[in-house]
C-alpha cells in the first residue's frame, strides 16, 4: 500500500518540466517537429500600432532590454527561457504578428477604458 500512496501521490512536474527544458535547450525549440512549421492563422506583418517595429524584438538582445526587470526586486522571478529560444533563427523566420476580430474588438475596447484614465495619449510604460 505504501509504494502506491507514493506513486499516486509524488510530484514529478518539476522534474519533468526541467527534462523538457533541458532538452529544447540542447535540440532546440522545435524538437521533435523539425520539420513542421509553426501555423500562425491571421498572420500579419504588422503589430497593433499598424507598425513593423516588432521585428525589431527578434533580436534577442533587443527583446532581453524589453523585458528584463529594471527593479533588482522581480529579478528572481524573470526566467528568460522563452527570449533565449530567439537565438534560433528556424524559429524567428517564422515569426510575426497575429490580428483575429477577437484580439481587435479587445484591443478597441481596452483603449477605450484606457481614455477614462488617461485622456491624452502617453506612451506604454515599461514595468520597473
Amino acid at each position: 500500500m505504501g509504494g502506491g500512496t507514493w506513486l499516486a501521490t509524488r510530484d514529478d512536474t518539476t522534474d519533468a518540466d526541467k527534462d523538457s527544458l533541458e532538452l529544447q535547450q540542447s535540440s532546440g525549440w522545435n524538437v521533435g517537429s523539425e520539420e513542421q512549421p509553426l501555423a500562425l492563422p491571421n498572420a500579419s506583418g504588422l503589430d497593433s500600432r499598424q507598425s513593423s517595429d516588432w521585428a525589431g524584438y527578434l533580436d534577442q538582445s533587443a527583446m532581453l532590454s524589453a523585458y528584463q526587470p529594471q527593479s533588482g526586486t522581480w529579478m528572481p522571478f524573470f526566467v528568460p527561457t522563452l527570449i533565449q529560444s530567439l537565438q534560433s533563427e528556424s524559429l524567428r523566420a517564422q515569426l510575426t504578428p497575429i490580428s483575429t476580430p477577437d484580439m481587435a474588438e479587445a484591443y478597441g475596447r481596452a483603449q477605450s477604458i484606457a481614455k477614462i484614465f488617461w485622456p491624452t495619449p502617453r506612451t506604454p510604460a515599461r514595468s520597473r
